[in-house]
């Protein structure tokens, strides 16, 4: 019993110790924690808005992650290429072996990886309108009709998506840690490293779905930060062993990771060298304490692709795809797709041309601008060196895989990223009142993000917004389908000539009712040269034409009695005449059969209805 009395107050100091250690830690980094969870909002919130499957190449990662749920075996390169998974076989499995993890509590036996239902009428990669018909799936349970498999594919992409966000956690502690190394300790331009990668649209979009792009970044960045700390502590034993590990699990997760390994090999040669005296042999072990773990970890990995697919890095899978090419482009067809990056690289939302416009593209362009005119007048920093060959390995990584595939975007570049945004920190850091300056560059980007992705994610992938009545003025008869009837449109020109788009605002009203009308009807909007204006032949001419669903793909779950109506652009692509009548028509059809549904009006019955007329200028 004295023994317990004598050790009581011993504990307890050690206790209350730990507790101040614990609460001096949080007051210290707490502008880094309350970054971690702004992020996780942000994350979050981009997740909610961009529905299901809509981020790149999502089936093919959920379906991977399926088949590993499922059989417990990776995928075989040849034989699972022609399942859902598709290109995704060649991917190395940490992301998906992480996110197979984390849907555990998902009972995923019996659900069907590749039951996506896809927008048959999605444009695909286009610049006409970034905010019509940008569906690339119709999955979203609250707006659209699914099946009960369907239901649970969803459900079980939600837990997957959350490994990303995992990452992403990940990815800013590393991204603060190398800044940490980079400013000598100073916790403010940590964060603001943090901050500026965090707020990239792009880089919230990828923590948001479910993508190995986020486990790609996360180990690029914490190998760049790795690199940053071994300038200084090239032979901190520990240090290299953990970035051994880092190095090993980073090729375990993407090959463009592979980029990155240079750096570190650089940043240990730099503290060597500035070591006195240089002796060839010290470099011995931290070779040994780098490359041991990577290989141990990773090695089997592309071993295993040499040996039984002939393809150690995967790439074939990807050269099967129809953007994929059957031997490698010069560098002269590349070089201009590479300079277009540039247009993907801040923000491209979804499979398709979904991004803001100006002004807000202009915010990160001034922030470069700022940091340029800081790196002009900046002191050399030897561990600038790491990141600008960083810089120089990703540009170099893009263009190889530009060489191999034809669609590439800037997304593909964010795993040498953080390089560039320490560079632009590093920048500011340099500029007259930086402090004031550090301030007003992560208020700009903070508010950038909070407002810009909802401004573009909504109009791209929400639900159009459902009325109680149409507060404008309509044109055209009101033509009732039976399911759904046509009150009216409006126009933004009269006058049409050939290379024209021409933006229709189509309403409709369900049928009243109290229950949800959950049948996707697909319209085609066409305008024709007609020998006769008030009537349409089978064999006039279409000068424009449109295909879609109401709803724009969507809003395919009708609420009754609410109006709703579609922003539908029309591009001119026949020849116009000045002061000739083109009727625009509608057509609605049944979904199953696609045969044409007919409208009533003034007691008739018809399949195609005139709706109004365009003129030519």
């Amino acid at each position: 019993m004295r023994r317990q009395g004598y050790n009581t107050p011993v504990l307890g100091h050690l206790s209350t110790e730990k507790a101040a250690i614990g609460l001096a830690f949080l007051q210290r980094h707490i502008s880094f924690i309350i970054l971690l969870l702004i992020f996780t909002g942000m994350v979050l919130v981009y997740s909610s808005l961009l529905p299901p499957f809509e981020g790149p190449d999502e089936p093919e990662h959920v379906a991977y992650v399926l088949h590993l749920r499922q059989t417990g075996h990776l995928p075989d390169f040849g034989a699972d290429f022609d399942t859902p998974i598709r290109q995704a076989v060649g991917q190395a499995p940490l992301y998906y072996l992480t996110a197979a993890v984390i849907s555990l509590p998902v009972d995923a036996a019996e659900i069907d990886g590749g039951d996506v239902a896809h927008n048959p009428w999605w444009p695909g990669i286009s610049t006409d309108d970034p905010r019509d018909n940008r569906n690339f799936a119709m999955m979203n349970p609250d707006t659209h009709v699914l099946t009960s498999n369907q239901g649970d594919l969803v459900h079980f992409l939600r837990y997957t998506r959350l490994a990303s966000l995992l990452y992403g956690w990940l990815m800013l502690t590393a991204m603060y840690w190398g800044g940490l190394a980079l400013f000598d300790g100073h916790r403010g331009w940590a964060a603001l490293s943090a901050l500026l990668m965090a707020t990239i649209p792009n880089v919230l979009q990828v923590f948001a779905t479910t993508t190995n792009d986020a486990a790609a970044i996360t180990f690029s960045s914490v190998i760049l930060a790795a690199g940053l700390h071994l300038v200084g502590r090239w032979d901190d034993r520990r240090l290299l062993l953990l970035t051994g590990v880092l190095l090993g699990l980073g090729a375990l997760t993407k090959t463009s990771v592979l980029a990155t390994f240079p750096v570190v090999a650089l940043a240990v040669l730099i503290g060597w060298y500035e070591a006195s005296p240089r002796r060839i042999g010290a470099l011995i072990i931290p070779g040994l304490l780098l490359l041991g773990p990577a290989l141990l970890i990773a090695g089997w990995w592309y071993v295993r692709g040499w040996l039984m697919f002939d393809d150690p890095l995967g790439i074939e899978p990807h050269r099967a795809m129809p953007w994929g090419f059957d031997e490698l482009q010069t560098l002269d067809l590349v070089l201009p797709r590479l300079f277009d990056v540039r247009h993907t690289l801040w923000f491209l939302a979804g499979r398709g041309d979904v991004g803001p416009g100006f002004p807000f593209t202009a915010i990160p362009v001034l922030v470069l601008v700022l940091s340029l005119i800081g790196l002009a007048r900046a002191c050399f920093d030897r561990r600038l060196i790491l990141l600008v060959l960083t810089v120089i390995l990703g540009v170099g990584a893009l263009t190889r895989w530009m060489q191999t595939v034809n669609l590439v975007g800037g997304r593909l570049f964010l795993p040498y990223m953080p390089a560039v945004i320490f560079l632009v920190v590093w920048g500011i850091h340099a500029l007259p009142r930086s402090r004031i300056t550090r301030y007003l560059v992560a208020g700009l980007a903070g508010s950038l993000a909070v407002i810009v992705v909802p401004l573009t994610l909504l109009p791209a992938f929400g639900p159009p917004l459902l009325r109680e009545a149409v507060s404008v003025d309509l044109q055209g008869p009101a033509l009732d389908f039976g399911v759904a009837q046509l009150l009216g449109y409006t126009i933004d020109a009269d006058a049409v000539h050939t290379g024209d788009i021409v933006t229709l605002t189509l309403c409709w009203q369900p049928p009243p009712g109290d229950r949800a009308v959950p049948v996707p009807y697909p319209v085609t909007i066409q305008v024709v040269d007609a020998a006769d204006p008030t009537f349409v032949q089978p064999t006039d001419t279409i000068i424009g034409r449109r295909e879609t669903y109401l709803g724009l793909g969507k809003y395919t779950l009708w609420e009754p009695n609410k109006v709703f109506c579609d922003r539908i652009r029309v591009a001119i692509t026949g020849e116009t005449t000045s002061g000739q009548r083109y009727p625009i028509y509608v057509t609605l059809f049944d979904p199953d059969t696609l045969e044409q549904l007919y409208a009533t009006q003034d007691g008739g019955l018809w399949s195609s209805k005139i709706i109004g007329y365009v003129v030519g200028g």
